[in-house]
């Protein structure tokens, strides 16, 4: 979820209603406050802002009995920032990872050794594919660079 205001000021986001979506919880994730609510259960989130804040500063989160596991989405969080793309564990890991674009070129192959931080620069604007392995934790996600 892209963030772009251009003054500084508090700002609001709020869940209004789920229409046909058969959700058991909708959940965002502030990654500067390092924070996950529940937008089901609070009716607003508010947040401080400045223009040097990350344009990728929130991710919604979607709970049903198809993805129940929200610890599992908290093990690693994958998002851009300006032509980089970062991956932050939630402790330290270590397994594989990669980075594919979507005509499924190997863009970066390294081994994550007793790390919590990973940062890539990519040269071109688009969708990425990151695939995460770890002992405790399989993912692909894909993620849009600026």
């Amino acid at each position: 979820m892209v963030s772009e205001h251009q003054k500084n000021g508090l700002y609001t986001i709020s869940l209004d209603e789920l229409g046909e979506m058969d959700l058991d919880a909708v959940y965002l994730e502030d990654m500067i406050r390092d924070k996950i609510v529940e937008l089901n259960e609070f009716s607003e989130y508010n947040f401080d802002h400045n223009p040097g804040n990350p344009d990728h500063r929130f991710n919604l989160i979607f709970k049903n009995t198809a993805n129940a596991d929200l610890e599992k989405s908290n093990s690693v969080n994958i998002y851009s920032n300006d032509s980089f793309i970062y991956v932050k564990f939630a402790n330290e890991e270590s397994g594989h990872l990669a980075v594919y674009n979507l005509i499924g070129q190997e863009l970066v192959s390294q081994r994550i050794d007793d790390s919590k931080v990973f940062e890539f620069q990519v040269d071109q604007k688009g969708y990425y594919l990151v695939n995460v392995n770890t002992q405790n934790y399989s993912e692909s996600l894909k993620v849009y660079v600026k």
